[in-house]
């Protein structure tokens, strides 16, 4: 799929001048849209009348650098909706060399209006309308002002006659047909057309064993490495990339001076050092929900797993990538073009194995969250339970309260939680979960002594009754 990418200073890109950070797109082969990016380089320079692409010699108010991104980002994606033969499949694989306006305002537009085209749809199978005013309109009338500026620049020719790409009624109906043959293969009975976001108190996450299980299916070792950070640190899966930044001890540059900026990972005399006292350092601060700082815990054996990832397969894949496609600079995970691995890549990967396990519940990056909040929880509150002598299969929910006050202020700090009674909903989950259990077990002991007279509702006889 084709992206967006903001040039270090060091970066020479096509027209980009050295310094300047200006983002570009490139395409899903790599290569570099030369008047895509001139679009983006001219609209952003402040160079193009939006009503009036012919405009010469057009000096209007540059643009911040968060317009920029939202101008790059609206192209990417359609040119992702171009590169998609799904979306279009009687025309196949289109480009913006063979795209007409068309294309846009009634393809692209009705894919959105109808909801297929939508981050949900690809990841869930979940058809979401967008909002016309606030999303469609303004996507499509970027991608048509980028289409006709290049025409008009000689950069592809065409693209204003609308004619050019059929029936248009045909194509939407083929394109549905399409998007519901793609929802159907996400599997409905495996994942439900509407997947809300998982709340502590819906219910206990898997056991440790299918989440490992889980976890080794996942096809590279940087998609297992991830996964297992989000289980073992208890990370929000969008807080990945940001906080598992790598220090310069680990590229042989000695320690950083000073103390470390926040997302960096400890130095790489923590991740040598076996001492028992080792484990107060396997420890980092972090940007949080709102870029609230919070520190991240880790076990030393956990730090080690990272250290090996990164002097493996990482260099392996940077290694391999080809020199003009950006490469990560200290962020930990790459994918396998040598870029940041990012929240998307992690989430369809874990979509997949999702489907072959055809489970009636889904493992997610938020459960992964979930399921460290729950064993995190539930271990040290039989700690605390053991130095009092209680048994957690026999403590009372006041106990679960009490002894668990410690643990969960804790676990609040780590998972980032603003409120206390946010985190307390783990408690509660845990508490109801083993005291219901108990309960069960005694109602089940009563009813299983009914024993004949269960037979009876059942069409057979109760002990002792007679067959006449």
């Amino acid at each position: 799929m084709a992206t967006v990418f903001v040039p270090d200073r060091q970066c020479h890109k096509g027209i980009r001048r050295h310094g300047d950070l200006t983002p570009y797109i490139m395409d899903d082969d790599g290569n570099y849209l030369e008047g895509v990016n001139a679009f983006i380089w001219d609209r952003v320079k402040g160079r193009i009348n939006p009503s009036d692409i012919s405009a010469v010699r057009v000096k209007l108010k540059k643009l911040s650098s968060k317009t920029a991104m939202s101008i790059a980002q609206r192209l990417c994606d359609a040119t992702n909706f171009l590169e998609s033969e799904a979306a279009h499949p009687k025309l196949g694989k289109l480009s913006w060399e063979t795209a007409s306006s068309t294309t846009f305002t009634e393809l692209y537009s009705d894919a959105m209006e109808r909801g297929y085209w939508s981050l949900s749809f690809w990841e869930r199978g979940r058809v979401t309308p967008l909002n016309m005013p606030n999303t469609i309109k303004p996507r499509v009338d970027e991608a048509t002002l980028c289409g006709a500026w290049q025409e008009h620049k000689g950069y592809i020719s065409g693209f204003s006659d609308g004619s050019r790409d059929g029936d248009i009624s045909a194509l939407i109906l083929d394109a549905v047909n399409s998007y519901e043959a793609i929802r159907i293969g996400l599997g409905p009975s495996s994942l439900p057309d509407r997947v809300p976001r998982q709340n502590p108190t819906d219910g206990l996450p898997p056991p440790i064993e299918e989440i490992v299980e889980f976890i080794s299916m996942l096809p590279t070792p940087t998609l297992r490495a991830a996964a297992f950070a989000l289980f073992e640190t208890g990370m929000r899966g969008e807080e990945l990339a940001q906080n598992l930044r790598v220090p310069p001890s680990w590229f042989g540059r000695g320690n950083a001076r000073g103390e470390p900026k926040p997302g960096f990972l400890p130095e790489l005399d923590v991740v040598w050092d076996d001492s028992p006292a080792n484990l107060k350092n396997c420890k980092w601060r972090a940007y949080g929900k709102g870029n609230k700082v919070r520190f991240i815990r880790i076990t030393p054996d956990g730090l080690k797993v990272f250290w090996k990832y990164f002097t493996t397969y990482r260099t392996k894949v940077l290694s391999k990538t080809k020199s003009q496609k950006p490469k990560a600079t200290d962020e930990l995970f790459v994918n396998r073009d040598g870029g940041p691995l990012s929240y998307h890549n992690l989430a369809s990967a874990m979509r997949s194995v999702n489907l072959k396990l055809k489970r009636s519940y889904r493992i997610t990056q938020h459960i992964l969250r979930h399921a460290h909040a729950c064993t995190y929880l539930e271990e040290g509150l039989v700690a605390d339970l053991e130095v009092a002598g209680i048994d957690i299969a026999n403590a009372t929910y006041e106990q679960f309260m009490k002894y668990g006050e410690g643990v969960l202020l804790s676990l609040k700090v780590d998972l980032g939680h603003e409120f206390l009674e946010t985190t307390h909903r783990y408690l509660q989950l845990l508490a109801h979960g083993k005291i219901a259990l108990r309960y069960q077990i005694a109602f089940n002991k009563k009813i299983d002594a009914l024993g004949g007279i269960r037979q009876a509702f059942t069409g057979g006889q109760k002990d002792g009754a007679s067959t006449h």
